[in-house]
């Protein structure tokens, strides 16, 4: 179970980076 809560974690950050450091493009469309 927490191996599953991990990568739900790191799915997490990664789009809330991506969305950080692309304001002008949207997380979802990486």
């Amino acid at each position: 179970m927490r191996k599953v809560f991990t990568v739900l974690l790191t799915t997490l950050v990664s789009f809330f980076l991506a969305g950080c450091g692309q304001s002008g493009v949207r997380p979802d469309a990486i």
